[in-house]
């Protein structure tokens, strides 16, 4: 198999493309995602790799859950960095900051709308579970 690699050095975006395969690439014009279109074993699919910015991320997710939808239709696979917590009362170990509520309301829209889940906060049974967690919860 002849692998290819795509870098987009100004946001440093990366990602492994299969280059015998037929795909549809989007490039966001600053570097923030990258959308592939194709089949991963026969199933079409999205993939999509996120590097959202550290200020303005609200709008940020309007323009691609519009983006997405297009999409919808068949299964996305998103990964990256969104630059924001999920769910400020269990992610963040300080009090939420003023900008938290906001985010969090434009992230969960975003979810809603593409019908997605958080594999990582799905299969988590107990935050408290977690290491990290103890020196700020004693």
């Amino acid at each position: 198999m002849e692998f290819s690699f795509l870098a987009i050095f100004a946001k440093l975006l990366e990602i492994l493309i299969i280059t015998h395969l037929q795909i549809l690439k989007i490039v966001d014009k600053d570097g923030r995602y990258i959308i592939i279109l194709g089949f991963l074993h026969n199933i079409k699919c999205t993939l999509v790799n996120v590097y959202a910015p550290n200020i303005g991320q609200a709008k940020f997710l309007s323009r691609l859950k519009v983006i997405l939808s297009q999409f919808s239709a068949d299964p996305i696979f998103i990964g990256g960095d969104f630059n924001l917590v999920s769910d400020p009362a269990v992610d963040r170990s300080s009090p939420p900051l003023p900008s938290d509520r906001t985010l969090s309301v434009a992230f969960r829209e975003l979810k809603k709308s593409l019908a997605m889940s958080e594999i990582w906060r799905g299969n988590i049974l107990s935050i408290e579970s977690f290491p990290i967690w103890e020196s700020t919860r004693q």
